[in-house]
């Protein structure tokens, strides 16, 4: 018990000087349990035990944490897109076919259905956004599709990273990139998920990412951003993975880099992302690889992960800076998912 102060017990209605406790509670969200730190006060008359107005909601905090676990956009983020065209509440939730208050619940914390979450990742897209603004033009105030419009060419780039990427990394679909010709927005939505609500370090983002693509090769037939990986002294990396990081700190501005000072006195590079993962693009069986591998590995230490992937067929068969089969996919050591 901490932070006492008096309030007014709504058991015995009398005013105490109870103190602020803790306890966990479990709180179910769609079909999964989430444990979350409930912050209450006892009363020092009769004991009972009660939320304030100040107090943290549990299932609030659920619901936030229900979704960084499956990549759901937040409040914030929603509020952010819809900021970004200078969209009203009622302009948005009009181009979505939806209610105002079903727009304004989701920004003020309301956990969005699945369905509209991927209309919302559908509509953050600036091609699909015009098509719905031209669309709905009849029904916007005057002038005001234009305005928007105008907006949307301002912002979206004529060029993106793509050709760039598939210049670095072409090659037809084959056994060194899981059968899948190389795709960079699934490439940003795996990174994002990954480093979302955490930072993580250059060398294990590569370690992560080869473990995202072998598991899905193996349990699918398939992997999912079609990268290639090469056998490095750290680990398996993707291929040209420098260039393809810059990219996305420099031309996309979707990842945040910074330094850190190691214990050792050495320096490392952690990324950070700017905004919610985009996972439109990503199959169910895309985003539930993803989900374990944030859950169960994301966890470990750069240097915990560079000994775990060292331990696999992949990285001590091939030779050194050659690109790894995916065929070694089928003899991952001790990754199971769920």
């Amino acid at each position: 018990m901490h932070n006492r102060g008096r309030s007014l017990c709504p058991v015995c209605e009398k005013m105490t000087e109870g103190g602020k406790v803790r306890r966990t509670v479990s709180v179910a969200v769609r079909g999964e349990t989430i444990e979350v730190e409930e912050e209450l006060i006892e009363c020092e008359g009769c004991g009972a035990s009660y939320a304030t107005l100040d107090s943290p909601d549990a299932v609030a905090l659920a619901n936030r944490i229900y979704r960084e676990r499956h990549g759901y956009l937040s409040p914030d983020d929603i509020r952010s897109f819809r900021n970004r065209y200078r969209l009203t509440q009622k302009e948005l939730a009009g181009l979505l076919g939806w209610g105002v208050v079903t727009l304004s619940r989701y920004e003020n914390g309301a956990l969005q259905e699945a369905g509209h979450e991927k209309a919302l990742r559908m509509a953050m897209k600036s091609s699909n956004l015009a098509d719905l603004v031209k669309s709905h033009a009849p029904t916007l105030q005057p002038g005001r599709a234009e305005a928007i419009l105008k907006l949307i060419s301002e912002s979206d780039p004529q060029s993106g990273p793509e050709d760039l990427f598939r210049n670095l990394t072409h090659r037809p679909p084959d056994g060194f990139n899981g059968y899948r010709s190389f795709e960079p927005r699934k490439l940003f939505g795996a990174v994002e998920f990954l480093c979302r609500s955490s930072e993580i370090y250059r060398t294990a983002l590569n370690k992560l990412l080869f473990y995202v693509d072998f598991i899905h090769f193996r349990d699918h037939g398939c992997s999912i951003t079609g990268s290639v990986y090469v056998r490095l002294p750290f680990g398996p990396v993707p291929d040209r993975f420098n260039s393809l990081f810059a990219v996305m700190v420099d031309t996309e501005k979707l990842l945040v880099s910074e330094e850190r000072i190691l214990p050792e006195g050495a320096t490392g590079e952690v990324f950070k992302t700017r905004l919610a993962p985009d996972i439109a693009l990503l199959s169910d069986t895309e985003l539930e690889v993803l989900i374990w591998v944030k859950r169960h590995l994301a966890c470990l230490s750069a240097s915990q992960l560079k000994t775990m992937s060292h331990d696999e067929d992949a990285w001590k068969k091939t030779p050194h800076a050659k690109p790894i089969p995916y065929s070694f996919a089928a003899d991952l050591r001790g990754v199971v998912p769920d």
